[in-house]
């Protein structure tokens, strides 16, 4: 009987070998080439890491939804289940092993206790850290929590070991562990609840628990996972500081809390393995420690200042995997088409699958070369540039020679290491004692489910995808059957139906006999700046004293509006002339072929110019504004001048920005050259830090209204902005240059308990945003009540050059000059979820998630506008008897209509009408 149950498994190892030998070549081919991806797609983000930090340290929370719910109960089961896997499994090395193993969880899991107590929302470490509260003190916060507050910590453990001494005394101490499970699982569901909000952070550590149960239920009972297999996630996790530590201070230099923190947990962490292992109890302690200690670092890193942005990268060091899920997917199919090929032709040779995985690989590495050259991936519409192949030809030719000479060297290495590759394949084959199914089992389900993970909410970036598929996804015929293009009266019925008239070169364009202006211009797009709070437009703060000394060159549009709450999308919309789309990566990482107003006027004469206080790299600013004939552009990182000052949350202090924009105007003086200038300050933006003294004139006075402080930066702003002024003034370029002051949205501000922030609200308040135009050929003051938005800049400041339009251009803007402007056209103004429809002198404002009710337009409230001198007043009226579009319909069409710009260009060249 002995030796018939154990040729079995012995029969069932020799099997599994010959299947994996059979095999061996199509495993070592298919192995090397996903090392090889992975290796170039490591070289990319460590290429990208300075974009990859503006995308991921900003915070973007997550409103709570049933997913919180289920992530939190999921990961109490897993908790549950590892521990009574570890119970089980320990009880095969002895009473000693179980002992101790309880024992270390034990420790653990009060440290961890310890470490969630907080207050609010700080953590007892953090007032001790910052010298509020001396360490005395945290023994009398303790005692409350063990013994008169919630979770009375010493009734549980009182319980605890009454439990314990029951089992000893009636033999079945081996029990216990699994006794701690249920304990565990007990005091998450009823005391560790406030976990629940913490959705990407439970996320992604229910992945890892996942494979840890799964890898431990399919291992064998003396089968450890491998030392290096067991730290992986924290190696991960570290590499996100690895590769941003230099990015920002906090980094550079940790903070306290997080300090501590960490190096408490891996010092229990590394002190319990030690013990476990001495105990014998390594071998089924080793497959729950990544699951634990990622659990672990994670959820005490939290409740002090910055907690949510180091949280934030090692999330993302867990989710890792999900960069390499496109190598991953061309790996597993050319795997699936390998093994179906060999059970159709056993003996036939694989020199395909080499010459296709060469291919891959050459062009990984083209994309990596082209990715530090240019700052962009190899898709399609890199291959269309010069719309030629001869321009294509040109362009590539220098590089043939080192192309194939790289090519020789990469076939010359891919050989030698499948020649290592499948020596040592077949050697460890042979002298395997027992399957690895259980190892395997971990890798695998780790590494996709936290791919997943990390692909569902990780902010989307460039360096994720494989270069094949990314080539696919951007090839015209893919793109067109994904988003396909409306026929040409379909086009023009939508547009009618919405409202949208589309400008082209036929429309308003100046006459013969109007030569274009020789006037400099200058841009200044200001933050979060709305009329509510701007004095000039008859605020009740006295907020842009300075600016008003220039008063009598000024004309004001009071009833000028964001197109969308938000800087990226209100800047594509100012700069392109077409509504931004909710999805920004549609015009960011994708390009939209719109002649913006840069490249406009770039052919006009004009040398361009872009100052921003913020990161390039934020929101894919970058990625948008390559191309655009932008002969300069600086950003926080390349900012000439001297940067003596400390940045702020969101860039450099304006002081910087002030001084190489002075700079630059000097020098465009000197050489007498026609510019185009657009500055882009990051101020006044939450928190409303590191103003001069002499501007900190307001207190903060009500908690959590942020006002004082944002009039405070409102003042700081009408200086900067005056300073560029009195430059041009002080150049003798004043009356050679048409300055516009506009803005991106506005910004609420905790006012009697309200939130806080952009993107999300349209209101009236909101929405209203400044435009001032100083032209040198309109002296004196006055106030244009035409309503408009960013959408109408571009062809407003064409028409005040006497700038043609371009030709074959669709633009959805109107100049704020023209004729009958308000007559028959829609405005859209838009935020993530809100919206309002502006029509005359009309605002109508609704909310995507209510948008219509029982079939019919739902709107939330209609405004009445009106004006007195340059104030807007928004009285609430009944909705009229109108019909409005659907807010969905403008969505779809204009999604369409971006991802189809070109066709619907060259749809509607002749004859070029205005709709």
């Amino acid at each position: 009987m002995n030796d018939v149950s154990k040729s079995k498994p012995e029969g069932e190892l020799q099997t599994t070998k010959r299947r994996i030998a059979s095999n061996a070549d199509i495993w070592a081919r298919i192995g090397l080439l996903f090392s090889a991806l992975c290796l170039v797609k490591f070289g990319m983000l460590i290429l990208f890491r300075e974009y990859l930090f503006e995308i991921h340290w900003r915070l973007t929370p997550l409103s709570p939804t049933w997913v919180n719910q289920f992530l939190f109960y999921l990961f109490v089961l897993l908790v549950g289940s590892n521990l009574w896997v570890l119970g089980t499994r320990c009880s095969v090395a002895g009473i000693r092993s179980v002992r101790i193993t309880n024992l270390c969880v034990l420790g653990l899991g009060l440290m961890f206790i310890l470490l969630t107590f907080h207050v609010d929302d700080k953590n007892y470490l953090s007032p001790v850290l910052n010298g509020i509260l001396p360490w005395q003190k945290i023994g009398w916060y303790l005692a409350m929590d063990f013994c008169f507050r919630p979770p009375f910590l010493a009734g549980w453990i009182l319980a605890y070991i009454f439990s314990y001494y029951l089992l000893a005394r009636t033999g079945r101490e081996h029990w216990m562990l699994r006794i701690t499970s249920i304990y565990a699982v007990a005091y998450l569901v009823i005391c560790l609840n406030d976990l629940t909000p913490y959705q990407k952070a439970l996320f992604a550590i229910d992945c890892v628990g996942t494979a840890s149960f799964l890898g431990a239920i399919f291992s064998s009972d003396r089968r450890s996972l491998p030392l290096l297999w067991t730290w992986l996630p924290l190696v991960m996790m570290a590499f996100w500081f690895v590769l941003f530590h230099r990015q920002t201070m906090q980094l550079y230099r940790l903070e306290r809390e997080f300090l501590l923190l960490s190096c408490v947990g891996l010092v229990l962490f590394a002190v319990t393995t030690l013990t476990v292992r001495r105990a014998g109890g390594y071998a089924a302690w080793s497959w729950g420690l990544p699951f634990a200690y990622s659990a672990f670092l994670i959820l005490i890193n939290s409740n002090y200042a910055l907690a949510g942005n180091y949280d934030r990268l090692l999330i993302l060091g867990l989710a890792l995997p999900h960069y390499f899920l496109g190598e991953f997917a061309m790996a597993a199919l050319l795997c699936a088409v390998a093994f179906c090929y060999r059970l159709l032709l056993p003996k036939a040779s694989l020199w395909w699958l080499d010459v296709i995985n060469l291919f891959l690989i050459a062009l990984a590495l083209a994309d990596l070369r082209l990715s530090q050259i240019m700052s962009v991936r190899l898709d399609w519409q890199v291959l269309q540039f010069g719309n030629s192949p001869i321009m294509m030809w040109r362009l590539a030719k220098p590089y043939l020679p080192s192309f194939f000479l790289t090519l020789v060297v990469l076939t010359a290495l891919y050989l030698i290491a499948l020649f290592v590759i499948q020596k040592y394949r077949k050697r460890a084959t042979e002298t395997e004692k027992t399957p690895k199914t259980g190892r395997w089992i971990f890798a695998l389900t780790a590494f996709v489910l936290l791919g997943l993970s990390g692909w569902s909410f990780a902010d989307r970036d460039k360096v994720e995808g494989q270069t094949i598929t990314s080539l696919i996804a951007t090839n015209p015929i893919w793109h067109r059957a994904q988003n396909p293009p409306l026929d040409q009266q379909q086009f023009m019925e939508t547009t009618k139906q919405l409202g949208i008239q589309l400008l082209t070169t036929s429309v308003a364009s100046p006459k013969p006999e109007s030569p274009p202006r020789d006037l400099n211009v200058v841009l200044i797009f200001q933050e979060s700046s709305y009329n509510k709070y701007l004095s000039l437009f008859d605020g009740t703060n006295n907020t842009e004293p300075l600016l008003a000394q220039y008063k009598d060159r000024m004309e004001l549009f009071p009833n000028f509006f964001s197109s969308f709450a938000g800087s990226i999308y209100a800047r594509f919309a100012t700069f392109t002339g077409l509504y931004p789309v909710r999805n920004l990566k549609s015009f960011t990482l994708q390009r939209v072929p719109v002649k913006s107003i840069f490249e406009v006027l770039h052919d006009h004469g004009y040398t361009c110019s872009l100052f921003d206080s913020c990161f390039f790299d934020y929101d894919g600013e970058r990625d948008f504004l390559a191309g655009r004939e932008l002969d300069e552009m600086y950003d926080t990182d390349t900012m000439p001048g001297p940067h003596n000052l400390p940045l702020v949350s969101w860039g450099l202090r304006e002081e910087i920005t002030l001084a190489a924009i002075q700079s630059q105007i000097k020098k465009y003086a000197a050489d007498k050259k026609k510019f185009f200038l657009t500055y882009a300050p990051v101020a006044p933006h939450n928190p409303f830090d590191a103003l001069p003294d002499r501007f900190r004139t307001r207190k903060l006075g009500k908690m959590g209204d942020y006002t004082p402080l944002y009039l405070n930066s409102l003042n700081y702003m009408d200086w900067i902005i005056t300073s560029v002024i009195d430059q041009l003034k002080e150049s003798g370029l004043l009356d050679k240059t048409l300055i516009v002051i506009t803005d991106d949205h506005g910004e609420m501000l905790g006012e009697n308990g309200g939130p806080v922030g952009h993107g999300w609200a349209v209101t009236p308040p909101l929405a209203n945003i400044p435009l001032i135009i100083m032209d040198p050929a309109k002296p004196g003051y006055s106030v244009n009540p035409v309503v408009g938005s960013q959408v109408d800049l571009l062809p407003t400041i064409l028409d005040r050059l006497n700038i043609p339009l371009p030709g074959g251009q669709l633009y959805q803007g109107a100049s704020l000059f023209s004729t009958g402007l308000n007559t028959n056209r829609l405005i859209y103004l838009s935020s993530f979820q809100q919206y309002g429809l502006l029509q005359d002198h009309l605002l109508v404002c609704g909310d995507r998630e209510t948008e219509t009710q029982n079939g019919v337009e739902n709107f939330d409230k209609t405004y009445a506008m009106s004006n007195q001198g340059a104030r807007t007043f928004f009285t609430q009226t009944n909705t009229p008897d109108i019909s409005l579009p659907s807010i969905s319909e403008f969505d779809i069409f204009q999604d369409n209509f971006i991802a189809n710009y070109a066709h619907y260009c060259d749809l509607l060249k002749t004859p070029a009408t205005q709709n």
